[in-house]
């Protein structure tokens, strides 16, 4: 599966990922959950091309993809601060899906829930003021 934009302005859209390849179990999944940057300008999604999978920041513009997590287990499920300079995301590395956090800035990664236990998926909801992202998070 691949990930498109589309242009409100004249209906055009556009592929920003690329899979190719025979549809399986973890390509069904490919670049699941996109999410916009809080500029606008990239897109945050889940990629499985490598197996598992890692978060890319896609530069909606360039195409350019920066990777953000890429370990050798599953990091998905990821939401941007509201400010855009760090990303929260759930980490799959024992069967457990425990929260972390990163300041896209410093490339720091941290956890911020139990180590066990099921964190679950992500969601923000409400107004940018509900949000509780520390401004020193580095």
């Amino acid at each position: 599966w691949d990930t498109f934009v589309m242009s409100l302005h004249d209906r055009t859209e556009r592929k920003i990922t690329r899979h190719d390849g025979e549809c399986d179990e973890m390509s069904y999944y490919a670049n699941q959950a996109p999410h916009w940057s809080p500029d606008g300008k990239n897109i945050l999604i889940a990629s499985s091309l490598a197996g598992n999978y890692d978060l890319l920041a896609i530069d909606v513009d360039t195409l350019e993809q920066r990777m953000i997590a890429g370990r050798p287990w599953d990091e998905a499920n990821g939401q941007w601060s509201p400010d855009g300079r760090s990303v929260a995301y759930t980490v799959n590395q024992d069967g457990n899906l425990i929260l972390h956090a990163q300041n896209l800035e410093s490339g720091r990664s941290f956890s911020v829930s139990p180590p066990t236990g099921v964190s679950g998926h992500i969601f923000l909801r409400g107004h940018g003021s509900d949000y509780r992202w520390a401004s020193n998070s580095t």
